[in-house]
């Protein structure tokens, strides 16, 4: 895949650069042939490697987004954890304190009740004697 995109990419550029080196004449006492065929080898390495290089610059910094992401999420999920956790707890504080304090509700009105009811057989024994 990456020579099919190598090759179409090099293509486009020469298909492009055409024009302007059909300007330009060619020098005549010298072959032209060997020494561009050497040129254009080098050139089309040149450019393959380039573009090799290009890609896997592409491939690291897609590998080192895909890594921030994951800790992003990461912390995002221990932080989700810690508010659960943390919710949890002062739930079962509340819980905790509200069946506190109506436990000490009921043991007041008990106490209310038995002090009501002892003054009332007070009262009772009191008009009794009269």
């Amino acid at each position: 895949m990456r020579r099919v995109m190598t090759v179409g990419i090099l293509a486009g550029l020469l298909l492009a650069a055409a024009p302007a080196w059909s300007d330009e004449q060619a020098p005549v006492a010298q072959a032209p042939s060997a020494e561009l065929a050497v040129d254009w080898s080098t050139l089309a390495r040149e450019f393959e490697a380039a573009v090799s290089r290009y890609i896997r610059l592409i491939e690291f910094t897609q590998r080192i987004e895909a890594e921030r992401e994951q800790r992003a999420f990461d912390e995002a999920l221990d932080h989700y954890v810690k508010f659960d956790a943390m919710t949890a707890s002062l739930a079962a504080e509340e819980a905790e304190e509200t069946m506190r304090e109506f436990e000490e509700r009921v043991a007041l009105h008990v106490r209310k009740q038995a002090f009501t009811d002892e003054l009332m057989a007070t009262r009772k024994r009191g008009a009794e004697t009269r």
